[in-house]
């Protein structure tokens, strides 16, 4: 903004004007005019300046009724003027000093008045004067003071002067006071009003500058021009001044701008140009000015509004710099603005990519500045909005997959927010519906039954916690059953696995449908299932539901034209009678169903005289401890094959407790007792050095086995883990690259920062690392990718459901890539049929394990094995496979 001159200002007073723009007239400035508007003091000085030297003559030339003029006039002069210079030369550094001034010129008025008693009048209007200054620049308070002080010392110096002097001092008291109080009541009415509106321009977020028209011209300037340009005003509230500060690019336009407004050619105009800073800052201002005229039309004043827009024009900048990127990539964005904080309705659409209307099904570019809603109505039933409101009222954006509406069928995306200046936010969204929904299944599979699709003992945990904690809060009973089939083992035996397979998922569903959907019934495995009974779960009302249970289980069902048929064993425990955790409440149940096998069947609800199991427990512990001196532990080993070349890769060595009471027991029924009560130790020590002495024994074709050995997490703990290891494959002379141990996934999620440090020092002196059970763990791939391992093996679950009515291998075949992808090795555990082997093979699977190759043998019975042909046959072409 350039102050430009008026138009007829072209050649004004000698040595006052000064070109601003060649070309342009000339703008001055006037600084008394400045002066008077800022320091009404200033004006009291320039008068007395002019006035004092004008009495004196008056003086000197005055009536002859004074004896003396030339005295008179020097006093005036001598007396007054040096007082007033050295007043107006110090007044700003001590703010009384003007008012000392007056009573100066009071005692110089009395002491004339002494000596020249006929001098009264000339004195009493100089200090009528004296009084109007002081009410002009000081206000009434200052002036009512000035002719009482005044009057006062008057009154004794004019006794001298007869009657007289008393009507002339009367006169001036009555006379001063008016003018005190009119003049005075307006300076004050004025001085307010000049404060308030500075206090007004100054909250105003931009610079409020006014320009006179008439030279020489005048700039004012206000509000927070010292936060936006960091010039102090005595800088910049000068035509010269604001000038300077111009960025000189944009100075000819402005000045032509402001010139036609300021000759009234225009009312108003708004612009925007740079000014510098005193910094070096270039500041980007929008300039609103509008023109003001008198009566005759002539422009007067040109009042204008300077906002700072740097930020806003910078923010526009970036945005047109990344238009093109954005609009030729295939990620959709998409900015918004909320309009009212906290109203998702009010969400105004800004900016969309060409991706983003692909996505959302409609052409935008001509709805800019619409509700999100209306513009795309497919999100209103979606919780998008309300995330995108949230990023603005919190300020960080959010990293999320969600579908755009609540449709089960919704595709899903990756939303990715961030916050962006004026209340802006800006989302982008990648279509990951295909990786969704195989997460999805995976989720289900990990959570769910593969035959029967109901919960599985994880789901059913996770929802009895819950359970309980709601039960707890709201003090309501809740029930749990344990069931068991009986007979069924004979229906497996007699008619096979798959009409043992029919029979469950028959009971299954008429199960799901006789149970409400608070309810859960989940399977925990071979012909067990729960219930988990949230409603009406009184001792009443939960006897009830296992009786008509019992009866639903007790119906024929027709497999292959035979009817079975048969009944059940149901256990039950109730909270909080029986117990108040999940795990004391499953297990009471469990117990009771046991006591309702033994008694034939029906339900049977928990009573404490019948739990033996925490007995039957300690006396395992005990007799664990003892096992391993007693020569009580076997190992089972059962080969991995090499599906691309049928050879017997390794074995893996499988524990067993042949139990002088209860007979060969598999892990499950002790590990768990071992890893409680710190037996894991020596347990896993004896298991590791045993198969590998054993395995050392074996060989294919001349070549030595590799062995596989299952470890605990709880070993990962132990310090001495690996140096252990080392000094036994030391001592034993066994390389490492023989050796491999398998961590199951779920376990090894529960400490993976140092599983990680355990198995990088594993890894360091060869010895290859598996994770077990794959799929079930809830593992991050992430994760996975930074862990030293060198194949996973799939959860005999999946491998199972492959060769189920319907089966489906989404998950193996997901699997199998993944590990490919990742540089893995994968086996399939569990193959127990040809058509499952065969797929495995088309699928790409590297190793298979199951009872269709071989079941855990001793190992000095799979030595005999490996000495016959019985693996070569898998070494046979995939056709070849086919005929067998």
């Amino acid at each position: 903004m350039t102050p430009p001159p008026h138009q007829n200002d072209v050649s004004g007073s000698a040595g006052s004007a000064r070109s601003v723009d060649a070309g342009h007239a000339a703008v001055v400035t006037d600084p008394v005019a400045r002066a008077g508007v800022r320091d009404p003091w200033r004006l009291v000085f320039w008068s007395r300046y002019i006035g004092l030297p004008l009495l004196a003559l008056l003086a000197f030339f005055s009536p002859d009724n004074l004896d003396n003029h030339a005295w008179l006039a020097g006093a005036l002069l001598l007396g007054c003027m040096p007082v007033t210079i050295l007043v107006d030369l110090y007044r700003h550094r001590w703010a009384s000093l003007p008012n000392r001034m007056v009573d100066w010129d009071i005692v110089v008025g009395t002491g004339v008045v002494l000596v020249e008693p006929f001098a009264l009048p000339g004195v009493v209007l100089i200090l009528v004067t004296d009084v109007a200054m002081v009410a002009a620049a000081a206000g009434r308070a200052a002036a009512v003071r000035t002719v009482f002080a005044s009057g006062l010392v008057l009154f004794f110096a004019g006794l001298a002067g007869g009657e007289g002097a008393s009507y002339v001092l009367a006169i001036y008291v009555i006379v001063s006071t008016l003018i005190a109080s009119v003049l005075g009541n307006l300076a004050d009415g004025q001085r307010e009003l000049r404060e308030n509106h500075e206090h007004l321009l100054m909250g105003i977020d931009g610079i409020v500058w006014t320009m006179t028209t008439n030279p020489p011209a005048t700039l004012t300037v206000a509000g927070r021009y010292q936060q936006i340009l960091g010039v102090p005003y005595e800088k910049l509230a000068s035509p010269e001044g604001w000038l300077a500060h111009i960025h000189p690019d944009d100075h000819h336009r402005v000045v032509d701008h402001l010139r036609q407004t300021m000759s009234g050619e225009r009312d108003g105009d708004e612009l925007e140009y740079r000014m510098l800073a005193a910094d070096g800052r270039v500041v980007r201002v929008h300039d609103s000015h509008r023109c003001e005229r008198d009566a005759t039309g002539r422009a007067v004043v040109v009042r204008g509004l300077v906002i700072d827009v740097t930020g806003q024009r910078q923010v526009e900048q970036d945005l047109s710099h990344h238009r093109d990127i954005v609009e030729h990539i295939h990620t959709a964005l998409i900015v918004v603005r909320v309009g009212q904080a906290g109203d998702p309705r009010s969400l105004t659409l800004l900016a969309v990519n060409p991706a983003a209307e692909r996505i959302l099904g409609r052409d935008a570019s001509q709805h800019l500045g619409q509700r999100l809603t209306d513009v795309f109505p497919i999100l209103r039933d979606g919780p998008i909005p309300s995330r995108l409101s949230e990023t603005v009222e919190v300020g960080v954006g959010f990293d999320s997959e969600m579908p755009l509406t609540d449709d089960p069928d919704s595709p899903v995306f990756a939303v990715h927010t961030f916050p962006l200046p004026d209340r802006s936010v800006a989302m982008a969204l990648h279509d990951v519906t295909d990786r969704a929904r195989v997460q999805a299944r995976l989720r289900h599979q990990a959570l769910h039954d593969a035959l029967t699709g109901l919960p599985n003992r994880v789901l059913l945990n996770d929802r009895l916690r819950k359970g309980l904690s709601r039960a707890q809060r709201n003090g309501e009973p809740m029930a749990i059953m344990i069931m068991d089939l009986n007979h069924f083992k004979e229906v497996n035996d007699t008619l096979g696995h798959h009409s043992g397979d029919a029979l469950l998922s028959e009971i299954a569903q008429r199960l799901r449908d006789s149970l409400r959907e608070a309810d859960t019934i989940a399977r925990l495995g071979g012909d067990e299932f729960a219930i988990l009974l949230t409603t009406d779960a009184t001792r009443s009302g939960a006897t009830a539901v296992a009786e008509k249970l019992a009866r639903l289980v007790e119906k024929p069902v027709d497999i292959d034209g035979v009817s079975i048929q048969v009944s059940a064993s149901i256990g039950l425990a109730f909270y909080p009678e029986h117990a108040d955790d999940a795990d004391g409440l499953a297990r009471r149940a469990d117990v009771a169903m046991y006591v309702a096998k033994r008694t034939g069947g029906g339900h049977v609800v928990y009573a404490p005289e019948d739990d033996r199991s925490s007995i039957r427990r300690l006396t395992l512990l005990g007799e664990l401890r003892q096992a391993i001196t007693a020569n009580q532990l076997v190992l089972h080993h059962q080969p991995t094959i090499e599906l691309s070349t049928g050879k017997v890769l390794r074995t893996e060595a499988l524990l067993r407790w042949k139990h002088p009471v209860h007979g060969l027991m598999p892990p499950a029924d002790f590990m768990e007792l071992a890893e409680m009560s710190g037996v894991i130790q020596p347990l896993t020590r004896w298991v590791l050095r045993q198969s590998i002495r054993q395995v050392k024994q074996l060989t294919v074709d001349g070549e030595f086995l590799h062995v596989a050995v299952n470890v605990s997490v709880r070993n990962l703990y132990e310090p001495d883990l690996v140096d252990w290891i080392v000094g036994l494959l030391e001592e034993e002379h066994f390389p490492g690259e023989r050796l491999t141990l398998e961590i199951t996934e779920s376990l090894l999620m529960d400490d993976p920062l140092l599983a990680l440090g355990v198995l990088r020092r594993l890894k360091s002196f060869g010895i290859s690392l598996s994770i077990d059970d794959f799929g079930t763990g809830y593992s991050s791939l992430a994760y996975l990718r930074d862990l030293p391992i060198d194949e996973i093996k799939i959860d005999q679950s999946f491998v199972a459901a492959m060769s189920l009515p319907g089966g489906d291998d989404t998950i193996v075949r997901s699997v199998i890539d993944l590990g490919h992808n990742l540089g893995l090795a994968v086996v399939a555990e569990g193959v127990e049929d040809t058509d499952t082997l065969l797929r495995l093979v088309e699928m790409g699977c590297d190793r298979a394990q199951g009872f269709l190759l071989s079941q855990p043998l001793p190992a000095e019975d799979l030595a005999e094995v490996l000495k016959t042909d019985w693996f070569r046959r898998f070494a046979l072409p995939l056709a070849g496979l086919e005929d067998w």
